[in-house]
């Protein structure tokens, strides 16, 4: 009996951690699978046979329906009933982590909604909310924005606008905690849309443009073309036309909404009323009438019949169509009566939806108090029961241990008695070592400290020499400071002396560069161009560059000296196709300023000038050279030229 009991209770813990080794790989397989590929998750997860479920433990088994639960709701399946998610709320409630709780309360949302019961839909997503501990380390927070973004959804189709923006604002804070950036500027974008809906058109507009610039640096031109088009209505609504043209342009060639012959792909037909009201603005009535007309005729529901009737009626107002606007009018009122019409029954709908959820929840309250008594009691009496056993184990337990804690403790004390006298006889050798130990040691100290001493009396000595070294060497090295200051100070006034040097160098420079330009000596051919304006203008320019000529002073210039050679252009400009800065260098050394002067009077560097001459030589004469040499030949030339002319 003693062994019994001992081997049976290993057998049940064997069996209760046993778990089938494939399933749980297939199932961690599917897991890390379920946020990337979900079809080939839930793939994995369907093939776990009957056979497979069957020897599962129950937590195996429930954590096997979640996952697979998770990836119908992945893979868009369209939830029937809500068996199955209320079984793994009750489960996960009682034995499952707050991720395990808050994903099935999520799963048990997403059924209700597909089953169109909205308030037993955000009633799960709040309890959802609620399961959630943001503070462990693995919190999913990527699951709590898509909580929180469903519930946005629900907010959105009631009107509730601030509590939609609160919901998005939630999602989008989850997103970055889970490094999701992407879809939080998706979440910031559906907020633009509610801020647009409210009438806060600016607001709107400011969260869309920084969402445009966000998606256009990731690359993402489909994403920013649709949002593009969809921030045409609140440009137009707020005047920016040229704008809304830009972004209507964008939104047709890139969103994938319009075809390519201009007509709006199944499902986006509001393109047409976007493109109808922005002819409006432009004030293009008739190509606004087409596309208003397209809407009318392709239009999905009412809203786009409503919007297709107001936009022929702002047409037709546009043409002073009276009758026209009052038909459309008139028919656009019935489309809204009809559409409140719908929209009254659908509220309706609605409130049986909520009554029937209300009465489901006291029909389950109430069940759920039956089973909670029911459960009480069979607890009392399986607790009763246990304790009674208990007691009889415990009672039984522990007159056996007290027979043989003192069996036990006999043994302990002849032991111990024997232990001891091998310990004192092993003491008294150890005693006797340690005392022949002590006395080696002691004449081992007594010698070495000798020693010590000996040797410290000989580096106290060797210490003394050296502070007299010390002293010695701080004396040179006072000596050799005082020499280096006084080596610096002349150094000082010699770099004072160069700098004075340079100084006069400089001016001496500048005075014979003034010179150069203030005596020029002109070919004689040219002398009735001194006595002009604007050669006195060249001359001022000469000694004051940012003086610099105006373009219509260029141009005196040259006609004072194409008067002078009528042929100076022809044979000169024209033959050699020189540009108006090589024109302008060969009039200045026909009228012979130095090559500073002329650097001066353009404002370039005497480089620039100097390389400007070289090029002209090659280009003019057809030959290289210096240039000094360009000077030389051009003044020839053009002296022979003016005596021939004569």
């Amino acid at each position: 009996m003693k062994r019994v009991f001992p081997i049976i209770l290993t057998i049940l813990l064997l069996m209760a951690c046993m778990e089938n080794r494939s399933v749980r790989l297939a199932m961690e397989q599917a897991a890390a699978l379920m946020d990337t590929r979900p079809d080939s998750a839930l793939g994995l997860l369907l093939n776990i046979t009957t056979k497979d479920s069957a020897s599962m433990t129950e937590g195996q088994r429930m954590r096997w329906l979640l996952l697979r639960q998770q990836g119908m709701n992945k893979c868009d399946t369209v939830f029937r009933s809500d068996s199955i998610p209320l079984l793994l709320v009750e489960w996960f409630d009682r034995h499952g982590t707050p991720n395990e709780q808050v994903l099935a309360h999520y799963l048990l949302g997403r059924a209700y909604a597909d089953m169109g019961e909205s308030p037993a839909a955000l009633q799960a997503y709040l309890e959802a909310v609620a399961k959630a501990d943001t503070t462990m380390a693995d919190a999913d927070f990527g699951l709590l924005s898509r909580v929180y973004s469903q519930m946005a959804s629900i907010y959105r189709r009631k009107a509730l606008r601030y509590e939609d923006l609160e919901a998005l604002e939630k999602a989008e804070q989850y997103s970055l905690k889970d490094k999701d950036t992407v879809t939080a500027h998706i979440y910031s974008n559906i907020r633009a849309d509610t801020y647009y809906l409210m009438g806060v058109t600016d607001t709107a507009m400011a969260i869309r443009e920084k969402e445009i610039r966000y998606f256009t640096e990731k690359g993402r031109n489909d994403v920013v073309a649709i949002m593009k088009g969809a921030s045409v209505s609140a440009l137009l609504s707020l005047g920016q036309t040229e704008k809304a043209r830009r972004y209507l342009a964008v939104s047709e060639d890139s969103s994938g909404f319009v075809n390519p012959d201009g007509t709006a792909v199944h499902g986006h037909e509001i393109y047409y009323y976007n493109k109808g009201m922005y002819y409006m603005a432009v004030h293009k009535p008739d190509s606004a009438e087409i596309y208003f007309r397209r809407l009318q005729r392709d239009g999905l529901n009412l809203n786009d019949h409503i919007a297709a009737c107001e936009g022929l009626a702002r047409v037709y107002e546009a043409r002073g169509r009276n009758d026209s606007v009052a038909k459309y009018l008139r028919l656009s009122g019935q489309l809204n009566d009809s559409a409140y019409s719908r929209a009254e029954a659908d509220g309706m709908l609605q409130m049986k939806a909520e009554y029937d959820y209300t009465r489901s929840v006291m029909q389950a309250q109430a069940s759920q108090v039956k089973k909670e008594r029911a459960e009480k009691r069979l607890a009392i009496l399986l607790t009763g029961f246990l304790v009674l056993l208990a007691v009889l184990a415990l009672l039984f337990w522990k007159i056996r241990r007290r027979l043989k804690n003192k069996k036990a403790e006999l043994s302990a004390m002849r032991d111990m008695y024997l232990a001891d006298r091998r310990e004192l006889d092993t003491t008294l050798k150890q005693l006797s070592s340690l005392e022949k130990k002590y006395e080696e040691t002691t004449r081992a100290y007594q010698e070495q400290v000798g020693m010590m001493s000996h040797d410290l009396e000989n580096k106290k000595r060797s210490l003394a020499l050296k502070n007299d070294k010390m002293k010695e060497l701080r004396g040179q090295l006072h000596s050799r400071e005082s020499s280096i200051r006084d080596l610096q100070r002349a150094l000082g006034d010699m770099e004072t002396e160069i700098e004075e040097k340079k100084a006069l160098a400089a001016l001496m420079h500048r005075r014979i560069e003034q010179y150069e330009a203030a005596q020029p000596v002109a070919a004689p051919v040219f002398n009735n161009v001194f006595s002009t304006d604007i050669y006195a203008k060249v001359c001022r320019a000469v000694e004051h560059p940012s003086d610099s000529l105006t373009d219509d002073e260029w141009q005196q210039l040259h006609a004072a000296m194409e008067a002078e050679n009528p042929t100076l252009r022809t044979l000169l400009r024209n033959k050699f196709r020189l540009s108006d800065e090589e024109y302008d260098i060969c009039l200045l050394l026909l009228l012979d300023f130095t090559p500073s002067a002329i650097a001066n009077i353009m404002m370039r560097n005497y480089a620039f000038i100097a390389k400007k001459r070289r090029s002209l030589m090659k280009k003019v004469f057809r030959t290289d050279g210096r240039p000094q040499d360009f000077d030389d030949r051009l003044r020839e030339r053009f002296k022979n030229e003016k005596l021939a002319t004569k």
